[in-house]
C-alpha cells in the first residue's frame, strides 16, 4: 500500500472525509491511499493546489474541493494511467447508459422533442424512445463532469449483456431510479482522438464503487462489483469525452 504523505495544510480536509457519513467521501481518500500506481508527483500536486483553498467546514465542501482540483486541470490529474493496448482486450468499447443521459448524450435531438430536464426523461413514451435509441443513427456525445468516458470491452460483455441487471452488477453500476430500461452503448476504438488508459484514483474522484488495479504494469482496469465476487469483475478503461458515431445505440429494458 502506497504511503499516502498527506500534507499539514490538508489534514483537516482528510479528518472531514474520512469522518463523514457519506461512503463516496471515505472511498475518496481510500482509493488515493490504496492505489499504488499513482505518480507521486501528480499526488503532491493535487495536495499542493488542496492545500491553498479555503478551509472547508463539512465533508461535502471537502469533497467539493477535492472534484474541484481534478475538474479545473483534467490535462494534469486524468488519463494518468497506462495506456491499453487493443488487443486482445478494448478493441471496441461499450457502455451501459442511463436514459436520463440522453440530455446530454444528445443535446440537439432532446431540444427538438421539447425534452428539457432529466425527469422528463421518465416519463418518455416508448415510441419517443425508440427515436432517441433504436432508430437514432447519429453522432452521440461522451463524456461526464470531468471529461471522461468509462467503457469496458464489448467481446467479453456480448455474451453476458442479455441479463442487463447481472451485468450492471458486474460493471459496478447502480440502477435504481433507472425508468424501466437503459442504452447500450457500443463504438469502435478508432473513432475516440485520444488514448484509452487504466484507470487511476483522480480518474475515479467522483466514483464510490472503485478500486484500482494495483499490478502497475497491467494494461486494462477491472470493474468492482456490486454484489458479485470480485473475480467477476470486467475489463475497464477510461478515456477523454469525445463524440462517436455507435454502430449499437439502442434500448434495453430491465
Amino acid at each position: 500500500m502506497m504511503s499516502l504523505d498527506i500534507p499539514a495544510s490538508c489534514k483537516q480536509w482528510q479528518g472531514l472525509m474520512d469522518g463523514s457519513g457519506d461512503a463516496k467521501h471515505r472511498a475518496i481518500v481510500a482509493n488515493l491511499r490504496n492505489d499504488e500506481c499513482l505518480d507521486k508527483t501528480v499526488v503532491v500536486e493535487f495536495f499542493r493546489r488542496l492545500g491553498a483553498m479555503p478551509e472547508r467546514k463539512t465533508p461535502e465542501e471537502a469533497y467539493s474541493q477535492s472534484y474541484e482540483v481534478i475538474r479545473a486541470d483534467p490535462a494534469n490529474f486524468t488519463c494518468t494511467g497506462l495506456e491499453v493496448e487493443p488487443e486482445p482486450s478494448l478493441g471496441t468499447l461499450f457502455r451501459l447508459e442511463s436514459v436520463t443521459s440522453l440530455l446530454r448524450r444528445l443535446p440537439e435531438e432532446c431540444k427538438k422533442r421539447g425534452i428539457k430536464k432529466d425527469h422528463l426523461l421518465h416519463r418518455i413514451p416508448i415510441e419517443d424512445l425508440a427515436v432517441l435509441t433504436d432508430e437514432y443513427a447519429g453522432p452521440v456525445s461522451l463524456g461526464n463532469g470531468l471529461g471522461l468516458v468509462w467503457v469496458s470491452d464489448a467481446a467479453t460483455v456480448a455474451p453476458i449483456e442479455a441479463d442487463v441487471r447481472a451485468l450492471a452488477d458486474r460493471l459496478g453500476l447502480q440502477l435504481d431510479g433507472e425508468p424501466g430500461s437503459v442504452i447500450l452503448c457500443v463504438y469502435n476504438r478508432k473513432e475516440v482522438a485520444t488514448q484509452p488508459h487504466v484507470p487511476r484514483a483522480f480518474d475515479a474522484i467522483d466514483q464510490e464503487n472503485w478500486s484500482p488495479n494495483n499490478d502497475c504494469l497491467a494494461r486494462t482496469g477491472r470493474t468492482r462489483p456490486l454484489t458479485r465476487p470480485a473475480e467477476e469483475g470486467l475489463p475497464e478503461a477510461v478515456h477523454r469525452g469525445c463524440v462517436v458515431t455507435p454502430h449499437r445505440w439502442e434500448s434495453a429494458a430491465l
